[in-house]
Order: C-alpha cells, then structure tokens, then sequence
C-alpha cells in the first residue's frame, strides 16, 4: 500500500477530481501505459524513482483483510467505524457493521468476493478517517 493511490487523501479533493474529470482521455493512458499524467509528472519533478514511475501496475494484497487478520487492528477499525459520529447510522449500516464485528456476519473466506464485510468495513474506515481529517482541517 506504500505506493498505492486509489485511498490517498489528496486524489479525493474535490479539485482534484474536477481537474482529472477535465483531463483528456490521452493524457491519462497513453501509448498503453496507464497513469501518463500522474507518471510524466513524477518523472518531470523528480518525485519518485524511474523504477517506480516506468514499472507496470501490479496488484496488493488488499487492505480488508487486516481485519480478519489483525485483532489490534480488527478492534481499531471496530472503534473508527461505530463511532457515532462516523457515517455508519447516515448510510444504515450499523447493524451490518456491528454483526460484522461481533463475528455474526462473515461473508467469504478471503479473497472470494473480498470478503464482502470486511471490504465494506475497510471502505468505511478510509471514508470515517478522511471525514475525521477534512473536518478537522476547517
């Protein structure tokens, strides 16, 4: 996840997203190379190595499972997500979420279908801890 951005702060900032919205389609994949944009930049300035910039994209372990993996994390993720100022009773979740963590509600062995719960709760704790930092930031 160090080099990952689909969860990074910054890419969900409404300007951000306006910008990419108005970027054209060739500067966004180019010559089949995803990313150009976001690539030719760090290459321009320097931000990352070559060897970053020029690999090929390639997939990570996801997230989610840390929490069925991780009891310290598990217990975090639980405290982030219940909290009753977070978005779970706003998108009528905490009974889902609540069975999730009490181990009622399973889903599948990862990675089948990823989880489904544990996935859900992953979105969730960016979706709180983004919340919790924008708020905080005003």
């Amino acid at each position: 996840m160090s080099v990952s951005v689909e969860a990074r702060a910054p890419f969900l900032d409404r300007r951000v997203a306006e910008l990419a919205y108005r970027t054209p389609s060739d500067c966004l994949l180019k010559e089949g190379t995803n990313k150009h944009l976001l690539r030719s930049m760090a290459e321009r300035f320097e931000l990352l190595p070559l060897e970053t910039t020029r690999r090929e994209k390639f997939g990570a372990s996801i997230a989610a499972s840390w929490m069925d993996e991780s009891q310290k994390f598990r217990e975090y993720a639980r405290q982030v997500i219940l909290d009753r100022n977070g978005w779970v009773d706003e998108l009528g979740l905490r009974n889902a979420m609540t069975d999730y963590f009490n181990g009622r509600r399973t889903g599948y062995a990862f990675p089948r279908a990823i989880s489904i719960f544990s996935n859900l709760a992953w979105r969730l704790l960016l979706l709180n801890l983004w919340s919790r930092k924008l708020t905080a930031d005003r």
